[in-house]
């Protein structure tokens, strides 16, 4: 396989080209077609860079037993982002709160320190940054596009014995329902990951927050998932449903499984205290929703009759 470079120099179709087309043809025309250089760079892009840079780094020379040391990525991260700002071609654009470098990888340190605490290094790392090409065909009528799509995957690895992507993203927020169902890249990626071999490849969104308190939003796209030829999925009550219209054949274990509201609930099916998971179902619903096996814990390990309790929540499903 070609390098990312010498893919790029080649006429081609990035995920960049048509998310520029989908949002402003115009700009699409002026920077794709025309080559209009742009008047500046958003900071967002240079952070991305340095970003995925720092934890390709990580990933690559990690170890469980002899991981890099926090200082060295720290810098790794530091260093990048200095360069990308100081480039010489085209001016960044710092956003309204971001006013100098400094602020910037004030929060890039944080982000760091709470990405490496939260996301534990994988079982094996295939690849980072690794370069694809495919061809873009009309499911329809069979016609390759002339240009073929080209790009990286930010990494490959191996987790519970399957492959698995990683796509890693900065942002000032969590991403939305909506992106994570409809986002292009996560489907050209998982669609790449096969085409190199990587049968069966699921796809995982990393998403690190900016902030004063930075998080780790960890999403395994259920329709990638599918795609891949993924049988069973292990899926909260409330995407149940959303799941199952996605694919009837699917088979789908759902924990999060509660008693049936009493007048303490909030009339969504079932009822939990304070301090319990928040997505739940009652086992009536979950079961009429399309649920195939239920997980039960709590309710009846914590019940002072767990027979009783089993036998209940068994009833409960016995007419769906």
């Amino acid at each position: 396989m070609l390098t990312l470079a010498a893919l790029r120099a080649k006429p081609h179709t990035s995920i960049s080209q048509l998310k520029s087309y989908i949002q402003c043809p115009r700009k699409f025309y002026l920077q794709y077609i025309k080559g209009v250089a742009p008047a500046f760079r958003p900071l967002a892009l240079v952070f991305g860079s340095a970003w995925n840079e720092t934890i390709a780094e990580h990933l690559t020379r990690s170890r469980p037993e002899r991981p890099v040391p926090v200082e060295e990525l720290r810098a790794h991260l530091h260093d990048g982002l200095i360069r990308g700002v100081d480039r010489d071609d085209v001016p960044v654009l710092f956003e309204d709160e971001e006013q100098d470098i400094g602020a910037v990888i004030d929060v890039a340190m944080r982000m760091l320190d709470v990405f490496l605490a939260r996301v534990p290094l994988p079982e094996q790392v295939h690849g980072v940054e690794v370069p694809f090409r495919l061809k873009l065909v009309q499911p329809l009528t069979g016609e390759i596009h002339p240009r073929p799509h080209v790009g990286a995957i930010d990494a490959i690895v191996e987790e519970r014995g399957r492959p698995v992507v990683w796509e890693l993203k900065t942002g000032k927020r969590r991403w939305s329902a909506d992106q994570l169902d409809f986002d292009l890249q996560p489907t050209a990626y998982g669609m790449a990951a096969r085409a190199l071999g990587y049968d069966g490849a699921g796809v995982t969104l990393l998403v690190t927050t900016k902030g004063e308190k930075p998080e780790v939003q960890v999403e395994r796209l259920a329709r990638l998932a599918l795609a891949a030829g993924f049988q069973g999925l292990v899926c909260s009550p409330l995407e149940i449903a959303p799941l199952r219209a996605l694919d009837s054949a699917v088979r789908l274990v759902t924990p999060g499984i509660r008693p049936v509201a009493d007048d303490r609930g909030s009339g969504g099916g079932a009822r939990a205290p304070k301090d319990d998971q928040k997505r739940v179902l009652s086992a009536a619903a979950a079961a009429a929703a399309g649920a195939n096996y239920l997980v039960v814990g709590r309710p009846i390990l914590q019940a002072s009759d767990p027979a009783a309790a089993a036998r209940a929540l068994q009833a409960e499903t016995a007419g769906v």
